[in-house]
């Protein structure tokens, strides 16, 4: 009779741990969804990651991350955030009414920040569906 045994790298625990030219195992990777704006999952080394997966991690500092696939970068959709913002142009709007009032500002002034203001209602508007709570696509 002819004995096998099987040669299998173990550390100090005893556990299997696989060869160091050995491009097997798994990454970690964070899904981003509406449902689910920041979750950890794991794929394999090999795996191609793509939307709604990235392995860039969120930056720790934000509330509520969400990751943005057109620009690949990390949003905040914390309610705070979304708070100072709407606050930032509750400002801008009560300056340019003032200016407005004042005399300050000439017509070309003020269709320039309307239309600087439409921008940012915009931006807060397609960020949250105000009715819903829920953030847009």
């Amino acid at each position: 009779m002819t004995e096998t045994t099987n040669t299998v790298n173990q550390d100090n625990s005893g556990a299997d741990v696989a060869p160091k030219d050995d491009v097997k195992g798994f990454i970690q990777v964070y899904k981003s969804t509406d449902e689910n704006p920041c979750e950890v999952w794991f794929a394999p080394r090999d795996a191609e990651i793509i939307r709604p997966y990235t392995q860039i991690p969120p930056d720790p500092d934000l509330k509520d991350p969400k990751f943005d696939f057109i620009n690949y970068k990390w949003l905040d959709l914390g309610g705070a955030t979304q708070a100072q913002k709407l606050n930032s142009l509750a400002e801008k709007i009560e300056s340019l009414q003032q200016d407005v009032a004042d005399g300050k500002v000439n017509q070309e002034e003020i269709n320039q920040n309307l239309g600087t203001l439409t921008d940012l209602v915009s931006a807060v508007a397609g960020t949250f569906d105000t009715e819903e709570g829920t953030k847009n696509e």
